[in-house]
C-alpha cells in the first residue's frame, strides 16, 4: 500500500471513530438530558430510598416504577458524577430526565421526611431528635407541644418538608386520638401508662406492673416508681442545656429523697401531676386491663426479668436473694 493510500486509510479510520464517538455521545446526551421515560406525564410517583440501598438497587427501583427507561445509562451517569445518592422520601415523575432525577437524589432534595418516635420518649427527646435532623428547631417544637406530654403518640410519621412544629404536633396528637378511640382513656390513665412505659422491660410484664400500681393506689401507698424520680431530676438538671442532655440516667440512692418535685412518687402519694413520657398503645391498654393479683412490689434484674413480691419482707428477701443479678 502506497503512502498516500495509507494516509487516506488512517484519515478515514479516524473519521469513522470520531463519527462513532459523536453518535454515541449524542445518544448518551439525549438519554441523560432529553429523554423521559413517560414523555410529558407529570403524575407524581412516590419512591422511598433506604440508607442501605446500593446504587444498583436504587436504579432498579426507578426502572420498576417507570421513572427511568434505561437503568445502565442511569448507573453510568451517576458513576461519572461521583456523588452518592441520598436516602429519603421522594416524589418523581416519568417526565423528568435522568440528569434531573440524579441531581435530586445526589443533593438529597427529599419531598418528605420520615421520622420514628420510640415509646417512652419525653417531649425534649423528640425536640432534640427533630432538631438533629433539621426538621424543626428544638425551641419551636417545645413551644408547640407545651402541655402535650403523653399525647405525642410514638409512631413512624411521614412529614412534608415544609411541615411546621405546630403541624407535627397536630399530626402526633391526632394519631393519639385515633389510636385510643373507644378505650375511654382518662388523664390519670395516661399518667399511669407513661410510668408503666418507662418501667416495663418486656411486653409480657406490662399488665402485671399495671396491677402492682393499681394495688398500691387502692391502698393509698406511694407508687415509689423510679421513672418519676428520673423525670423530676432531669427537669432540674436539663435546664441549662436540654438540647445535649442525656435523659433517663440511672438514679442514685440520694435522688429518691433529694428531688422535692411533685413528680417524685417516693415523696408524694398518688399520681404525678402529668404524664412523664409518650406511652405506647400496649402500656395504655395495660392500664385499662391490669392483671389482678396480690403483688405490691417489684424490681428488675439485669436481664430485664421482673421479680414481684406480695409483702415488703418478701420484697427485701428477693432483693438480697438476687443481689448479684441486679
Amino acid at each position: 500500500m502506497s503512502d498516500v493510500k495509507k494516509k487516506r486509510f488512517w484519515v478515514g479510520l479516524v473519521g469513522v471513530i470520531v463519527l462513532a464517538i459523536a453518535i454515541v455521545s449524542g445518544a448518551f446526551y439525549r438519554e441523560i438530558f432529553l429523554s423521559r421515560a413517560g414523555g410529558t406525564s407529570s403524575q407524581k410517583i412516590f419512591v422511598e430510598i433506604d440508607s442501605g440501598q446500593s446504587t444498583r438497587q436504587i436504579a432498579q427501583t426507578l426502572k420498576e416504577k417507570d421513572i427511568i427507561s434505561r437503568r445502565n445509562v442511569f448507573l453510568l451517569y451517576v458513576k461519572l458524577k461521583r456523588s452518592p445518592l441520598r436516602a429519603g422520601l421522594y416524589y418523581f415523575s416519568s417526565s423528568q430526565t435522568i440528569a434531573q432525577i440524579a441531581k435530586i437524589l445526589q443533593k438529597g432534595e427529599v419531598s418528605e421526611n420520615s421520622i420514628t418516635i420510640p415509646e417512652g420518649w419525653r417531649r425534649e427527646q423528640i425536640a432534640q431528635y427533630l432538631s438533629d435532623r433539621k426538621i424543626t428547631t428544638s425551641d419551636d417544637f417545645l413551644s408547640a407541644s407545651e402541655g402535650r406530654e403523653g399525647y405525642l403518640f410514638p409512631d413512624t410519621y411521614r412529614l412534608a418538608v415544609s411541615a411546621t412544629a405546630e403541624q407535627i404536633v397536630e399530626k402526633m396528637t391526632e394519631n393519639f386520638a385515633k389510636r385510643i378511640e373507644g378505650l375511654n382513656i382518662l388523664r390519670n390513665d395516661l399518667i399511669l401508662a407513661s410510668i408503666i412505659e418507662r418501667e416495663a422491660k418486656r411486653d409480657d410484664e406490662r399488665l402485671k406492673i399495671a396491677g402492682v400500681y393499681k394495688n398500691r393506689l387502692a391502698l393509698g401507698m406511694k407508687l415509689e416508681a423510679d421513672p418519676t424520680v428520673q423525670y423530676a431530676r432531669d427537669n432540674e438538671k436539663s435546664k441549662s442545656d436540654s438540647q445535649n442532655y442525656s435523659w433517663w440516667q440511672i438514679i442514685t440512692r440520694s435522688d429518691y429523697l433529694s428531688e422535692p418535685s411533685n413528680f417524685n412518687t417516693y415523696l408524694h402519694s398518688g399520681l404525678p401531676p402529668a404524664p412523664i413520657c409518650s406511652p405506647g398503645l400496649k402500656s395504655i391498654q395495660a392500664v385499662k386491663n391490669p392483671e389482678k393479683h396480690n403483688y405490691y412490689y417489684f424490681f428488675h434484674l439485669k436481664d430485664g426479668t421482673a421479680i414481684f413480691s406480695k409483702t415488703l419482707s418478701e420484697h427485701n428477701e428477693n432483693l438480697a436473694k438476687y443481689v448479684s443479678e441486679r
